[in-house]
């Protein structure tokens, strides 16, 4: 039977190490919502009608 003995089979980091590793799972999150974003805009944009190329659009709609 395999056992663990948490005073030495356990990785110690330092501070700085678990910031740089903080800091990367961070970044990795970050990427991943970008993701998330992306397939929310597809699916948001699936439920919209398409807009006919023959209604004209005001410059001030543009603006507001």
């Amino acid at each position: 039977m395999n056992t663990l003995n948490t005073t030495t089979d356990v990785e110690l980091l330092s501070d700085a190490e678990l910031e740089v590793r903080e800091a990367a799972i961070i970044a990795h999150i970050d990427h991943l919502k970008g993701y998330l974003w992306q397939i929310d805009v597809e699916r948001w944009s699936r439920t919209q009608f398409p807009m006919p190329a023959s209604i004209p659009v005001m410059a001030e709609e543009y603006a507001a």
